[in-house]
């Protein structure tokens, strides 16, 4: 799906501007998820694996201890960089303009 989204704003044809700052925005996105979430339960799971626990016993015990909360407070974690980050590349390209 990563490359696939890629190849999406490749060919999309909007302002250069635009494009780059929906490209920034979906890159931090993704890192952020993976490195919040994904990683973070890949962590886990191998901690309790380590520990004796069976994996498919080890991914429960992490489904359970991580709940849906995590990806929530994640999501919403990142709208609000989101917000933050395009308001910053615009000021930024403003910015340039102006000079």
């Amino acid at each position: 799906m990563f490359f696939a989204q890629i190849q999406t704003f490749r060919s999309s044809g909007q302002p250069e501007g635009q494009l780059m700052s929906d490209l920034f925005d979906f890159l931090a996105r993704w890192l952020a998820f993976h490195i919040l979430e994904s990683d973070r339960r890949m962590a886990l799971t191998v901690r309790a694996v380590e520990q004796g626990v069976p994996l498919d016993e080890a991914r429960k015990q992490v489904d359970d201890q991580l709940g849906g909360s995590s990806g929530e407070l994640i999501s919403a974690l990142l709208e609000v960089y989101s917000k933050l980050s395009s308001s910053t590349a615009q000021l930024m390209r403003e910015h340039l303009t102006r000079e």
